[in-house]
């Protein structure tokens, strides 16, 4: 029995040049066709969805109010390099008014090393609790792995049959890939959170 995948794309293909010969003998009067109407069911799960690349972001807008802004205000880019967070840019390249007493910090860290940086920063005075932002879509990440290892298992145990059909196992060889890219895309996203850090005096 032919995978559901393979059987699928073999179905199409089949019907599609169906549909699209053209008869050589005597002509005669065309019997209304339903051919154009005609698709070709969706199977689930969905083997030709296309998943946003497009980088999902979390993002944490946090407010560091510090006892001593002038004291503390340069000791907090530097925690946040100690504690693995990656600034967007150098320490002088972020908006700060002195005067104001004000200035801010971008910077990404993975999710628990975000929440560790916020709780040092927390001795030089009180944060605020995260407001949680999302940019983008998520990827279904087990969606994209169950769909990777059926694929997988039915080219391994159909290859001879594929063999016979290269269009049908490239198809299948570039859904694969399409599946692979997103799942790293998925794993990327997972990784990382953008804190935006407004620091001011307490």
């Amino acid at each position: 029995m032919r995978a559901a995948a393979i059987f699928g794309c073999v179905s199409f293909f089949c019907a599609f040049a169906r549909a699209q010969s053209v008869s050589t003998g005597t002509p005669r009067a065309a019997a209304p066709s339903t051919a154009a109407k005609w698709t070709p069911p969706r199977s689930r799960p969905y083997w030709l969805k296309t998943y946003n690349l497009t980088p999902h972001r979390v993002t944490w807008t946090v407010t560091l109010s510090l006892r001593d802004f002038d004291r503390d205000a340069g000791r907090v880019a530097a925690l946040v390099v100690e504690n693995g967070g990656v600034l967007a840019a150098k320490p002088s390249g972020f908006v700060s008014d002195r005067r104001a007493k004000q200035s801010q910090l971008v910077f990404s860290a993975p999710h628990a090393r975000a929440e560790r940086a916020l709780k040092k920063l927390g001795a030089l005075g009180r944060v605020s609790r995260p407001v949680v932002g999302v940019v983008g879509e998520a990827i279904p990440e087990a969606e994209v792995a169950r769909k990777i290892d059926r694929l997988l298992k039915e080219r391994t145990e159909h290859a001879a049959e594929l063999r016979k059909m290269p269009q049908i196992r490239a198809a299948v060889d570039e859904i694969l890939e399409s599946l692979f890219r997103a799942q790293q895309a998925a794993q990327d996203d997972e990784r990382t959170v953008r804190v935006d850090l407004l620091v001011r005096q307490l």
